[in-house]
C-alpha cells in the first residue's frame, strides 16, 4: 500500500473533472490541497508503517518546509546504504581481499574483518588491514613520520631481557 496523495479542490463546486489550468497558472486560492495518506510501504521489505519520523528518513525537497519520507524504511534504508558503500569499497580496490592482514600478517578468523585503508588525502587504495593494524596506523597520524616517531620511542625505552 503505498502514499496516496488525494486531488481535493478548495472550492469543489467551481471546478468539476479535469482542472483546464496548470498548477502554477492558478491563483492560490483555486489550487488543489493535498491530503496525505497515514501509511506508506517499504519498497524493499513491502511491510506496511505508520507515516512516522521513527520508521522512515524525511527529506525536504521543496522549498516551504514540506518534508517528504524516504522510499524505504530506517531498517532497509541502513542496509541498503552499506552495501552500497560495501559495493563502491569494492570497486575502488585493486586487488582482491586476501585472507590475512597485509600490516601484521595475521590470518583472518571467523570474527575478523579485513578493512579498506586508502590513503586520506589522494583516496588513493593502499591495502587491506586487520581492525587493529587500521587503528593503529590512524592514531598515529596515518603517515610515516607519526610511526616513526613511535618507533623511536620505542627503541629508547626497549629494554633487553
Amino acid at each position: 500500500m503505498h502514499a496516496i496523495l488525494i486531488h481535493v479542490h478548495a472550492d469543489s463546486n467551481r471546478h468539476r473533472g479535469a482542472c483546464p489550468m496548470p498548477l502554477w497558472y492558478r491563483p492560490r486560492r483555486n489550487r488543489p490541497r493535498l491530503m496525505v495518506a497515514k501509511t506508506k510501504q517499504c519498497i524493499d521489505c513491502e511491510q506496511v508503517y505508520p507515516r512516522k519520523e521513527p520508521y522512515f528518513y524525511f527529506y525536504a525537497h521543496v522549498p516551504g518546509g514540506r518534508r517528504y519520507p524516504s522510499t524505504r524504511c530506517r531498517t532497509c534504508h541502513g542496509l541498503y546504504t552499506s552495501q552500497r558503500k560495501a559495493a563502491a569499497i569494492e570497486e575502488k580496490a585493486t586487488r582482491p581481499r586476501p585472507d590475512h592482514c597485509e600490516c601484521c600478517g595475521k590470518a583472518c578468523v571467523s570474527n575478523t574483518v579485513l578493512c579498506y585503508d586508502h590513503d586520506h588525502t589522494t583516496d588513493e587504495f593502499r591495502g587491506w588491514l586487520c581492525a587493529a593494524c587500521n587503528l593503529g596506523i590512524g592514531k598515529l597520524g596515518d603517515d610515516v613520520t607519526g610511526l616513526q616517531r613511535a618507533m623511536d620511542y620505542l627503541q629508547r625505552h626497549y629494554v633487553t631481557k
